[in-house]
């Protein structure tokens, strides 16, 4: 598996949580959703995440 890095700049807010959606073509993840408690009191507009294999 190689490394990847995934830009999520689509926030849409939900009741309890923040679905992040990525704008990127063909990633291995689409969406992902954050609960609210762990973003602070001004969510983030971008986040990302790496997805890497473990030894």
């Amino acid at each position: 598996m190689e490394k990847q890095v995934i830009i999520f700049d689509k926030p849409e807010g939900k009741k309890h949580s923040i679905c992040y959606k990525t704008s990127q073509n063909d990633p291995a993840i689409q969406s992902v959703y954050v609960m609210r408690s762990h973003l602070g009191n001004i969510p983030p507009k971008k986040i990302k995440i790496t997805i890497e294999e473990e030894f």
